[in-house]
């Protein structure tokens, strides 16, 4: 249990820095007149992986907890 608060925190940083890249990219890669929906589906598709990985991670632990961790 000691290495759970360290590992939580790298997972913090290493989000934070992947969605600060993939906003970054967006606006390289988005049309200025289209910017914003992009951004919008972006932020959709961010809060909606939030909120099912817990149940997919929990269906899979109820399966098999190594399936939970692949």
């Amino acid at each position: 249990m000691g290495g759970a608060p360290v590992l939580r925190c790298l997972v913090g940083f290493l989000l934070g820095g992947a969605l600060t890249l993939a906003y970054s990219l967006g606006g390289q890669l988005a049309p200025s007149d289209t910017r914003g929906a992009a951004f919008g589906w972006l932020a959709l598709g961010v809060q909606f992986g939030t909120a099912l990985s817990p149940l997919a991670t929990g269906g899979l632990a109820a399966l098999s907890l190594r399936g939970a961790f692949v």
